[in-house]
């Protein structure tokens, strides 16, 4: 089941959240890291309702649904306009339970949020040295608009989008 998180929430997000930075940074990535994602970045995300968890027993999985792009965006060329658009921010599985479709399953739910909104696309970005992610959003129909350097980091982002 996926639902909307409440501040009950937060502890197992953060959890999460800390198992699966350390597992992208032993693959290479250092896209997360502890400065991000913390837990005043999901509270924020719990407060104004973008939050969503994948339950079974437990928490195992979470996304973040809103249409707050990163100034970045404004760089490149998207087919859709950002206010016919939503965006895809923090999206983590429990290392425990990977491999069963939940990140799959959690990107179905953003696809179809933007449909009940009525949007035309999604876009998201990933650090190129986070292969696993680029590879699932591939294999989801995403195509790659661009690519663009960042101060934070030495190698670059890329930035996707998929019509709906």
């Amino acid at each position: 089941m996926i639902r909307l998180a409440g501040m009950e929430d937060l502890s197992g997000v953060v959890a999460i959240a800390k198992k699966a930075t350390k597992l992208m940074n032993e693959e290479g990535s250092d896209q997360w890291n502890e400065e991000y994602p913390t837990l005043h970045h999901f509270a924020q995300d719990i407060k104004k309702k973008s939050l969503y968890v994948y339950v079974e027993e437990r928490i195992e999985g979470f996304i973040v649904i809103n249409q707050e792009f990163a100034k970045e965006y404004h760089q490149l060329s998207w087919r859709h306009l950002d206010t016919d658009s939503i965006t895809l921010h923090r999206l983590a599985v429990d290392p425990t339970v990977r491999n069963k479709g939940i990140a799959e399953t959690l990107f179905r739910f953003a696809e179809t949020e933007a449909l009940n909104q009525q949007l035309k696309s999604i876009k998201i970005d990933t650090y190129s040295l986070n292969t696993k992610a680029q590879k699932l959003f591939q294999k989801l129909g995403y195509s790659q608009v661009g690519e663009l350097q960042t101060e934070a980091r030495e190698e670059p982002f890329f930035y996707y989008e998929k019509a709906i």
